[in-house]
C-alpha cells in the first residue's frame, strides 16, 4: 500500500482502503459500503466508492499478490500410521511431499490395519 499515491483525494488512504476492502472482501453492494461508512461518520456516496474500486482496486490487488506467501512443497500429515522396528504400527506426526502422498499413506495404513485384523 506504500507505493499507491492517494494525492488529490478528499479522504485519507485508510478510509479509501477500508471501503475497497469491504466491497471486495465481503461482496457487498456499493450502497451497503456507503451505509457502513455512513454509520461510522464518513459521508461518502456509492458512486465515490465505485470510482475508488475501479481506480485503486487493481493496484491494491497487485500489492497483495506480491506480499502473498508461496505455498510450501511439503504438506503436514497429522497422525499418520508408521511401523517401527518392532513391527507394530504406531501413530505419529510426519510430512509428505504432496497431498497425493498423504492420501496414499492413509490408504496403505488403512489396508494394513484391515489385513492385520482379518488374520
Amino acid at each position: 500500500m506504500t507505493n499507491i499515491s492517494y494525492r488529490g483525494y478528499r479522504f485519507p488512504p485508510e478510509i479509501i482502503y477500508q471501503a475497497i476492502w469491504l466491497y471486495l472482501q465481503f461482496t457487498l453492494s456499493l450502497r451497503d459500503v456507503e451505509d457502513l461508512l455512513a454509520e461510522r461518520g464518513v459521508p461518502v456516496s456509492y458512486e465515490t466508492v465505485r470510482r475508488w474500486v475501479n481506480h485503486f482496486g487493481p493496484m491494491i490487488a497487485a500489492d497483495l499478490r506480491k506480499r502473498r506467501l508461496m505455498p510450501s512443497p511439503s504438506w503436514p500429515v497429522s497422525w499418520s500410521a508408521r511401523r517401527g522396528r518392532s513391527g507394530r504400527a504406531s501413530l505419529g506426526n510426519s510430512t509428505c511431499e504432496s497431498p497425493e502422498d498423504e492420501d496414499l499413506a492413509r490408504s496403505v495404513a488403512f489396508l494394513r490395519r484391515q489385513l492385520d485384523g482379518s488374520s
